[in-house]
Formats: C-alpha cells, structure tokens, sequence
C-alpha cells in the first residue's frame, strides 16, 4: 500500500491491530481529527505505507492501548495541521497525548515572522501555496457522527492527512534548524499555554462515548 491507495477503514479490534503493526514501522504520521459534538468522531491517518480512517465508536477503550504508545513516541513526527483541538480532542476523549509533533500552522506562522511566507495559514491556503495543489474544503462542517460515511466524506477526510508530510518537508526546507525546533513548543503553547505536558502512555482513557443512532 501507499499513500496514494484509498483508505482502509478501522472499525474492528482485528482492523485496528492491523493499523497498529503497520504504525510499529512508520517514520511519521499525519493525523487529523474530526469532532461532531459531544465527541471526537473520526481520526483519520497517513504514513508512508498506507492511510487509515479510524472509527473511534466502536474502539474507544482499545485506542490508547494500541495506538497511544505511537503517538507519544518523540522520536516519529506526528504532523498535523492547526493541532490546538486536535490534541486536546485527542487527550480529553481517548487519554492519548502526542509527542514529535509538526504543526504546518505553527510552522507557516514562523516562515511568516522570517518573511519568508506570506497569506493566510488554511490547510487549503498551504497546499495550494507550497504544494500547488488544491484541496476541496467544503465537507469541513459535515455530519461526522453519520454512519456510513458519505463517499465525499471519505474523501474529504483521507485529503486531510494527504499532504501534510509534503507540507513539512516543504516548510523545514525554509526554516532554519533553531526555527525548526521551535514548533512543537509552538503548538503545545498554543493548546495549552505552556510546555508539551508530561502524561504517561498508561493513563485510562475516560468512559467511552454512546454510539451513534
């Protein structure tokens, strides 16, 4: 498989299991997250092997325990774009915290104090401006509870993480090595205020959500 392949969908402890052996593996991983109040209702994934759109109703209790270990793991990139509620979704719902994190938001703020960018921060405005591709927006606000998923709704949501790794290496390749390594403390200041928290692998997820009607 690769990136380019259509997404698998994740709604099985076997299916996420599989995810799990393919992230031992991965030298980063593109995440997104889509949120239908009260409760995160989709993560979606890209490595350089594959892209996963993971059903978090069905495995709220099995995705710390299978997936956590990967994303606090400081030493693969996790890569998000504008990850202020992404990673608060992520920690409050499901007790996964990330670590190695790359924000193309944060880092676009940083290429613009240098002058070395300019326009707006959008995942839609990056693409197009570092990446020349363009990204259709329009599923943004959708019902992401629904099951099953509309087929423009897969595609919106595997379009998410599709480009955020080109979206990295096209901004690290502007930034210098100090600028670099401030990103992540960008993003985490910007979640929380302050430094990356310090929150073990181990901690019990809260209670899972009601499935969807």
């Amino acid at each position: 498989a690769s990136p380019t392949t259509e997404p698998s969908w994740v709604d099985t402890l076997e299916t996420l299991q599989s995810l799990s052996s393919s992230l031992s593996t991965a030298s980063y991983i593109s995440v997104d997250v889509e949120f239908t109040a009260p409760h995160t209702s989709l993560l979606q994934l890209t490595t350089g092997g594959g892209s996963w759109l993971v059903d978090p109703y069905p495995l709220h209790s099995s995705l710390l325990p299978l997936l956590g270990r990967y994303f606090s793991d400081p030493a693969v990139p996790k890569i998000l774009h504008d990850c202020r509620r992404d990673c608060r979704w992520l920690l409050d719902d499901f007790g996964i915290h990330l670590a190695g994190v790359w924000d193309t938001f944060q880092a676009e703020g940083r290429l613009q104090e240098m002058g070395k960018s300019e326009g707006r921060r959008g995942y839609k405005d990056l693409c197009e401006r570092h990446l020349g591709v363009s990204v259709d927006k329009s599923e943004q606000s959708s019902d992401w509870s629904r099951r099953p998923l509309t087929r423009r709704q897969v595609l919106y949501a595997w379009s998410d993480t599709l480009n955020l790794k080109a979206l990295m290496d096209a901004q690290a390749a502007l930034l210098p090595a100090s600028a670099v390594a401030d990103v992540e403390a960008l993003c985490w200041s910007a979640v929380l205020g302050s430094s990356p928290p310090s929150i073990p692998a181990s901690s019990p997820p809260p209670p899972p959500p009601p499935p969807p009607p």
